[in-house]
């Protein structure tokens, strides 16, 4: 029974199909501070037992690689250590379990449970039980279903305090994928946000906002999109005023930062249950943009964010959300017949980056997107001794939950998106992404004059040519997948010395940077902020036993209702708030 005091938990669920993500976000309190940790110096308590037959060893070899993965990234120190005697309050416990109160159903592959204090958001305990009644059981291959290594590592998220992620292949992403057992770049600059920044590392910081008025916009989804390698590499989550403050960048990239609503609400903490998106006419809701200069003349040409040992810290301003998707100006006019792209700056500086989208009748009439860019007074520089200078081309729009399936040509030299030959990450995920890099004549030549030719194709004849699932490319596509079928183009200079090894030699030189102060959308903007009650004192908060969890009622004055399942509970629990138990989907 329940000590008579006040109590406060955080239930997070691992769910194994269909369910719901979010861009990386931190587990807020009552009132919304962050849930973690004060000590950093933390012991988790494994039992290794299980139905399954999996060896001791093996279990305790798959869970140390998960803690160790995520001590690398951290000032945090998670000691782990085994016993064979059974959880209890005043530790932090990892288990197997068939307890049908902890889990509720098949689909739910694990449970973290998280005590803290309500009035400083202070982690306390936390457990994590793994469901051996999941659907399709458990395994301790990273070929099998359910893989607990994917399953540890994602929860051991959730003991640190990270909440859901929306970025896919991410550690965090809501639905079980394969190889989440790897930290993402998302999940580390998460880790990272919460804890401590390492040095030599960089920032960006801004306010989003939306109408003439600039009204700070809360719960917008932030993702940064490294120019070098087209994947998002973190994500945060505006506060009540539209701020968001990111670190953890490499230096020596830049980046293009991506504005979205976020999505599925009902699986985010209640901090974030009042966000909206219907600031546009008529009541539509904003979508995804990227950041641009005000300037009509770069309109659909994101606006890089370059970070360096000499700039380490970029405010970029007030960034306004968007009520359309914003393509070049003479794009529209000239699509489908030649787009000229002039990537040569007046300082003899080429490179550029576009967006570009395809419609459903350009994707069924074969409608192509014809870019010339005419480099022939671009003074190429001569390689190093054995190299060799590109002219490289990037396509990417998978990471933002766009399905364009395109092939790239360049003067008449192809660079399929071979169902084939599609590209495969460390972990086997496919990747849409294209690079192509066509040589380049030295010093200015004629021969240096390129046609880019976009070419569309239906992703679903694609995807079933590939041999993977849609789930493969696009995780729970149906909750995020972007209406439009758009994709971002970036063109710069590459030279690759004799074994192989590209280094950018010209990119877009961004200059000093301008905010969307002057050139807001999304007229209809109110402001809206986080969901916190009244602060009032709080007592320490223990955690006494594991079926506390489940106990949505009457908490703080009492012990838990007699209230059965968690099967029977789900809805009820959903309206739930912090002091009580919180789910979250997958």
């Amino acid at each position: 029974m329940l000590n008579k005091r006040k109590f406060f938990i955080l239930l997070v669920l691992f769910f194994a199909i269909q369910n719901i993500a979010q861009g990386f976000i931190v587990n807020r309190g009552t009132f919304g501070d962050n849930i973690i940790w004060f000590n950093l110096n933390q012991s988790l308590i494994l039992n290794t037992s299980n139905i399954f037959g999996f060896s001791d060893a093996s279990v305790s070899s798959i869970t140390s690689s998960s803690v160790t993965a995520w001590n690398a990234e951290s000032p945090m120190s998670v000691s782990l250590q085994t016993t064979s005697g059974g959880s209890g309050p005043g530790q932090n416990d990892i288990y197997f379990s068939s307890n049908a109160f902890l889990f509720g159903g098949s689909n739910v592959l694990a449970v973290t449970q998280v005590s803290f204090i309500e009035n400083t958001g202070e982690i306390i305990e936390a457990d994590i039980m793994l469901n051996e009644s999941a659907s399709g059981g458990l395994s301790n291959s990273v070929a099998g279903t359910n893989y607990i290594g994917d399953i540890i590592t994602h929860e051991v998220g959730h003991f640190l305090g990270l909440g859901h992620g929306q970025t896919h292949f991410s550690s965090m992403f809501f639905e079980l994928t394969k190889g989440q057992r790897t930290l993402h770049a998302d999940d580390i600059f998460g880790l990272r946000s919460i804890y401590a920044n390492l040095a030599g590392t960089g920032s960006i910081v801004g306010t989003v906002a939306g109408s003439q008025a600039k009204i700070g916009v809360f719960g917008s989804n932030v993702q940064f999109i490294s120019q070098k390698t087209g994947k998002v590499v973190g994500s945060v989550t505006t506060d009540s005023n539209g701020r968001f403050e990111a670190s953890g960048f490499a230096l020596d990239d830049t980046y293009f930062i991506y504005v979205e609503p976020l999505k599925n609400l009902e699986a985010l903490p209640e901090f974030f249950s009042e966000t909206r998106k219907d600031f546009c006419s008529s009541g539509n809701h904003y979508r995804g943009g990227f950041f641009q200069p005000c300037n009509s003349s770069e309109r659909g040409h994101p606006t890089g964010v370059s970070l360096s040992s000499s700039v380490p810290g970029v405010d970029v301003g007030t960034v306004s959300i968007r009520c359309s998707l914003d393509v070049p100006i003479d794009y529209l006019p000239n699509k489908g017949s030649v787009i000229g792209l002039d990537i040569l700056d007046d300082n003899g500086v080429a490179g550029d980056t576009i967006v570009g989208f395809m419609s459903e009748s350009d994707i069924a009439q074969g409608t192509e997107d014809i870019f010339n860019v005419d480099l022939s007074t671009y003074n190429v520089p001569a390689p190093i001794a054995g190299g060799a200078v590109y002219l490289e081309v990037k396509t990417f729009s998978q990471a933002l939950y766009s399905s364009t399936s395109i092939d790239l040509d360049i003067n008449s030299l192809a660079f399929p998106a071979s169902p084939a030959t599609v590209q495969l990450d460390s972990d086997g995920n496919p990747s849409l992404n294209i690079i192509a890099q066509v040589p380049m004549t030295t010093g200015l030549s004629a021969a240096n004059n390129y046609t880019i030719t976009v070419k569309p194709k239906s992703f679903d004849a694609f995807q079933a040519g590939s041999g993977f699932s849609k789930s493969r490319f696009f995780p729970s596509s149906s909750n995020y997948a972007d209406p439009l079928n758009f994709y971002v183009l970036s063109i710069s200079v590459i030279e690759k010395d004799l074994f192989g090894t590209d280094r950018v030699i010209s990119t877009r030189n961004y200059g000093t940077l301008s905010d969307n102060s002057e050139c807001m959308d999304a007229v209809n903007t109110f402001a809206v902020k986080g969901n916190t009650p009244f602060r009032k004192p709080s007592s320490v908060v223990k955690k006494d036993n594991d079926a506390a969890a489940l106990a949505c009622g009457s908490v703080g004055t009492g012990g838990p209702p007699s209230g059965g399942p968690l099967t029977i509970a789900l809805g009820f629990m959903l309206a739930c708030l912090l002091g009580r138990a919180r789910q979250y989907h997958f």
